[in-house]
């Protein structure tokens, strides 16, 4: 076969064909990944805002915040004497109570924590009157008061300063007040009982602004005052006649309590908390016979007269009252503390007086044992307590809170004893007449008395002192006018009394303590030299010294000869 020959050149490309049907769709791929987010947008219009909702109803009160404390005393006046500061803080007046006008920082009402007229019955300082007689002055300087009169005296009452004294009679319906510290008493006219009818008891406040009487006949109504006893308005507060024994009042006016002696029942302690206004009865009904209020009036005693009758004593304001441990005895008077911790309480027969240094819980005796009278008083503080003797007519003083007694005034028998806060000024009555004892402070130094200009209007009671810086001189006041007192002329020197004995000769003194020692003295002479000393004995042979070294050798010498031969 021959060759293959040359390819020939391609043919023309046929028609394309009809296209085939499309296959099935394959699976789907998986997901890619996720591509960046894209920039936020901007913000669209804000819409409209929508109806206010209805109000819901009021959530539960929460309790009420504590304020956080005191942080500073303010010296400007603040309502009410304090105010809250816009932290929560309590600022408190850094002063004392006073009225609507008054040089107290202008503070109109109760200053800080207190009523009014609380603070009033704390002394601004402690004072030392002294002790009781004999031995000392206190409770001994007693004055017969005349302008009061001479009458039947039942009872009498001092404010906590003993400026303001209130007295009042069984045979006349007037009220004496004083505004001297009972130097003086002048009749009020109260419009309660008529005269032969008069009074029994009378309280008032630290202050003197509120004063209640009791009449002394059995009654439904008795009086109250509220500007110093100069007017009365009558209070009827039982529905049947009744025998009001006694009547005490706390430190602001307040509080006030009477004992109301009947076993009628629903009656008991009459109790005011709204400066005497309205009362309502407390405690069960007996012949509660005394009462006397703290300062602030949440603590309080009442006595039973009748024997077997015990002492009851309440810390809620005289709401609530609950017997003590005292004896089951009968008994007539009752004075308590400002603070109420100290408790004095006497009998309705011979026998011992009692004392209480814890609130009235437990009771023990003191003092000797007599008829003590129908009124006993103590200071604010406790420290200073008075009683009278019907046994021996005496009138006695403590100046321990009632531990023991001291006799003052014998033979005068001075009862319806009151006395001011401090104890300074004690007030009662004998014989128809008022007697009133001012105790002067005790002190064992230079008392400095007040010094003041000319023309600085200051006044004073009768025997008032005060030193006038103008004319360099002492004064004295009769109670309208003072007076310089003058002083004598200088006496002439006296005459040289006569040499006293030589005293005896005193103890040797005790011995004195070594001088110092004196400098060193110079350095002596040379002294001349000394004979030669003998020649001392031969000195022991030395050890052997060691042997000393093997000479060099010597040089061989020549030989000898040799011998002949044999």
């Amino acid at each position: 076969t021959g060759a293959t020959g040359a390819t020939g050149d391609t043919g023309a490309t046929g028609a394309t064909g009809v296209t085939g049907d499309t296959g099935a769709t394959g699976p789907t791929g998986a997901t890619g990944a996720t591509g960046a987010t894209g920039a936020t947008g901007t913000t669209g219009a804000t819409g409209t805002t929508g109806a206010v909702g209805a109000t819901g109803a009021t959530g539960v009160t929460g309790a009420t915040g504590t304020i956080a404390g005191v942080t500073a005393l303010g010296v400007t006046g603040l309502s009410n004497g304090a105010t809250v500061t816009s932290n929560g803080y309590l600022q408190l007046a850094y002063a004392s109570p006073a009225a609507a006008t008054g040089p107290t920082f202008g503070i109109t009402a109760s200053a800080g924590l207190m009523p009014g007229s609380y603070s009033d019955i704390f002394s601004r300082q402690t004072i030392d009157l002294g002790r009781a007689g004999p031995t000392g002055n206190y409770g001994r300087n007693w004055m017969q008061i005349t302008s009061a009169g001479f009458t039947s005296w039942s009872a009498l009452a001092l404010s906590a300063s003993g400026q303001y004294q209130s007295a009042v009679s069984t045979t006349t319906g007037n009220v004496y007040v004083s505004s001297d510290y009972g130097q003086t008493f002048t009749a009020i006219v109260s419009g309660g009982p008529s005269v032969g009818t008069g009074y029994s008891k009378i309280a008032m406040s630290a202050s003197g602004q509120y004063q209640t009487i009791l009449p002394s006949s059995s009654t439904t109504t008795f009086y109250i005052s509220s500007n110093y006893g100069n007017t009365w308005s009558a209070i009827t507060a039982l529905s049947a006649n009744q025998i009001l024994r006694k009547v005490s009042i706390s430190a602001s006016g307040e509080y006030q309590s009477i004992a109301v002696d009947t076993t009628t029942t629903g009656y008991g302690i009459l109790v005011s908390s709204d400066y005497g206004n309205t009362w309502s009865f407390k405690a069960s009904p007996q012949r509660w016979y005394s009462v006397s209020v703290s300062a602030s009036g949440q603590y309080q005693t009442a006595v039973t007269l009748t024997s077997g009758a015990l002492i009851y004593i309440s810390s809620d304001y005289g709401n609530t009252w609950k017997a003590t441990t005292a004896p089951a005895l009968g008994w007539t008077d009752v004075s308590i503390s400002a603070s109420g911790q100290y408790q004095t309480a006497i009998l309705s027969t011979t026998g011992f007086i009692y004392i209480s240094s814890d609130y009235g819980q437990t009771w023990v005796t003191t003092a000797l044992s007599q008829f003590w009278g129908a009124t006993i008083s103590m200071s604010a503080s406790g420290q200073y307590q008075v009683a009278s003797s019907s046994t021996t007519g005496a009138t006695y003083i403590s100046t321990n809170y009632g531990t023991t007694w001291t006799s003052v005034l014998t033979s005068r028998n001075i009862l319806g004893l009151s006395m001011s806060a401090s104890g300074q000024y004690i007030s009662g009555y004998n014989g128809g007449y008022i007697y009133t004892c001012y105790n002067s402070i005790a002190i064992s130094g230079v008392i400095q008395v007040g010094g003041y200009t000319s023309g600085s209007g200051v006044t004073g009671a009768v025997g008032s002192l005060y030193y006038d810086t103008t004319i360099n001189a002492l004064k004295v006041s009769d109670g309208t006018t003072w007076s310089t007192l003058a002083m004598g002329q200088t006496g002439g020197t006296g005459g040289t009394g006569a040499t006293g004995a030589t005293g005896v000769t005193g103890a040797t003194g005790a011995i004195g303590a070594t001088g110092v020692t004196g400098a060193s003295g110079a350095t002596g002479v040379t002294g001349a030299s000394g004979a030669t000393g003998t020649t001392g004995a031969t000195g022991a042979t030395g050890a052997i010294g060691e042997t000393g070294a093997t000479g060099a050798t010597g040089v061989t010498g020549a030989s000898g000869a040799t011998g002949t031969t044999g």
